[in-house]
């Protein structure tokens, strides 16, 4: 993970070079926190957006 904020979390996909992902955070469980900054995470890519170029 690379970055928090209140609507999610910003991480890196392994095996896609310069690629960013926003994991929306819905709803948690009472408690619950988010991992903190370098955690690994793990997790299933439902949906992406196309890339641009410059």
């Amino acid at each position: 993970m690379i970055g928090r904020q209140p609507f999610g979390i910003f991480i890196r996909v392994d095996g896609v070079p310069n690629a960013v992902a926003l994991a929306e955070i819905i709803a948690m469980p009472e408690g619950m926190g988010l991992s903190v900054l370098g955690a690994r995470i793990h997790g299933e890519v439902i949906g992406h957006a196309g890339t641009t170029t410059r």
